[in-house]
């Protein structure tokens, strides 16, 4: 029998990631069960066939695969609250069957088995919450709290809870927590009174802790049970953060404070990845209330400390004059003009020549929310620009900026975006000249003197390509990708053992990537194929 009043949310992993971004398809599942007046949500699983799947499920074992499934993405439904019920289908003819039954009210609007379509780029979260959604749909169980109080009545003997999650992941391990940073921050904490408490990465929580984090309180048993994990930071004072997937659950928990210290690539690359998202460098997304806040500097445990006695503060001021309440409601400056943020979506597709169809999408449900206008003139010619983007149509982009520029001149920003099309297009030459007249005209960011030197790099302008490179580095780019790139570019015409010790030079600051290493092995090998290229 069909249930009218359950929106069926089908999370389909031939297309969608075995992680805490299921946390972004769950609030989206909210957000459309409340816009249709349903009751209910009930979550499918939709199963991949083999050797298809989404490229994150494949670092995975079959095992892990299901344990990530147990552990990560069924505990979270359970946050919501309207989330009734959960369907792991054992097949995907099982799903279409259950498409079949319960697909009058279902998410996403237009999901098949055939073409999954995707709901976890977090971006569909930060969409909605600049046009004033509320989107503080996740919550504790009520046993997960009690349990988690339980735990802090033995333990921390009075003493307010500061919950310290760390990052000590094998990948991308520049956005780990710093040791020094975070253990000297706990212990600071705990001399002015307050009870840290640490969670490690999975991976590592059962391991003797190293040296800076001994003598600390740890606590395993919320690292492998996420419903007690988030009742332990709901009973917290506070909880820290770095960029890791359980501080990505919290945006969506009112009940939870938090300081998010953004790391790594987050924040050391221009533009950030997060602008992928819809955030950009130094924002806190207008998701958060007043006592969640995000910290845009490098992690520092004076500054943290700093960050921790403000927002301490001003927690107890607002327990103390009856204001808690009333500033658990996001705050509203936070919000962007949408059309600002339409632009942001297209600036990160377009930086990506446009292959990045979430992005895409997102520009396009933003300009759906437009109210219809007419143009003329100049006005007009932009707008059939930024809808060619939009649409992803690089032909008509081009001859509507071209058309713009001969009849009045493109904006920076313009001749920027012309120049991308253009290289997308395979039309490197006029791409080079367009990314000149644009640095020309006051452009300056890294990310635009970046495209100019991989502009100069595909049209043969091998020197100039490198002293752009190296330009960036001298100004302070101290990137995996232009470290990478210059490397390459090096290893035409200077010998194998060179560019190896200039790699190993940027890796003592911190520069290692995977690309890096890879190109290290291959001139290794050429060392040892070849003993002359060494000279």
């Amino acid at each position: 029998m069909k249930n009218s009043n359950t929106l069926y949310a089908f999370y389909d992993l031939v297309a969608s990631p075995i992680s805490y971004d299921f946390v972004a398809f769950l609030v989206c599942s909210e957000t459309a069960r409340i816009e249709n007046k349903l009751e209910l949500v009930h979550v499918v699983i939709v199963p991949v066939e083999e050797g298809v799947g989404h490229q994150d499920n494949t670092q995975f074992s079959f095992d892990h695969a299901v344990w990530r499934l147990h552990n990560i993405v069924f505990p979270l439904c359970k946050m919501l609250p309207s989330c009734k019920g959960l369907t792991l289908c054992s097949s995907r003819d099982q799903a279409a069957e259950l498409l079949d039954l319960y697909g009058e009210h279902r998410f996403p609007v237009g999901y098949t088995i055939d073409e999954p379509i995707v709901r976890h780029h977090t971006g569909w979260t930060v969409l909605p919450a600049h046009k004033g959604v509320v989107q503080f749909y996740l919550k504790a169980t009520n046993e997960a709290r009690s349990y988690a109080r339980q735990w802090i009545e033995q333990h921390a003997h009075g003493r307010k809870v500061v919950a310290i999650t760390l990052r000590e992941s094998r990948f991308t391990n520049s956005r780990n927590s710093d040791p020094k940073v975070w253990s000297e921050l706990a212990r600071q904490l705990t001399a002015e009174g307050y009870f840290p408490v640490v969670l490690r990465d999975i991976d590592s929580a059962l391991d003797s802790p190293p040296p800076p984090y001994q003598g600390l309180t740890m606590f395993p048993e919320g690292v492998f049970n996420l419903e007690l994990r988030m009742g332990l930071y709901e009973e917290s004072h506070i909880c820290l953060f770095v960029a890791n997937g359980p501080a990505q659950v919290c945006f969506y928990n009112k009940n939870v404070n938090f300081l998010y210290q953004v790391t790594g690539d987050w924040l050391e690359e221009v533009p950030s990845p997060f602008n992928r998202i819809g955030i950009d460098f130094g924002e806190t997304p207008p998701l958060a209330h007043k006592f969640q806040r995000w910290i845009w500097q490098r992690q520092d445990a004076d500054v943290l400390m700093t960050e921790f006695r403000k927002l301490s503060a001003d927690i107890e001021a607002s327990i103390k004059y009856g204001s808690y309440e009333s500033c658990q409601e996001p705050i509203a400056e936070n919000q962007l003009e949408i059309s600002f943020l339409a632009k942001r979506f297209v600036d990160w597709a377009s930086s990506n020549f446009f292959a990045s169809p979430q992005e895409i999408e997102l520009a396009e449900a933003c300009y759906e929310d437009e109210p219809p206008r007419d143009f003329v003139g100049k006005e007009k010619l932009s707008h059939l620009a930024y809808k060619a983007l939009v649409n992803g149509d690089r032909t008509a982009a081009s001859e509507h900026l071209q058309a713009l520029d001969d009849k009045f001149g493109l904006t920076v920003d313009q001749c920027v975006k012309l120049a991308v099309v253009c290289e997308a297009m395979d039309e490197i030459g006029r791409a080079v000249t367009l990314y000149e007249r644009a640095i020309e005209e006051g452009e300056n960011t890294p990310a635009v003197f970046f495209r100019l030197a991989i502009a100069y790099k595909k049209n043969q302008q091998t020197i100039e390509a490198i002293k752009l490179f190296e330009l960036m580095i001298e100004k302070g780019a101290h990137s995996k990708l232009v470290t990478f790139e210059l490397g390459c570019l090096y290893a035409e015409s200077q010998p194998p053992e060179a560019v190896i010790q200039f790699y190993n030079t940027w890796r003592d600051k911190g520069i290692i990537s995977l690309e890096i290493e890879s190109h290290k092995l291959e001139l290794s090998q050429q060392i040892q194929n070849d003993p002359s290229a060494s000279g």
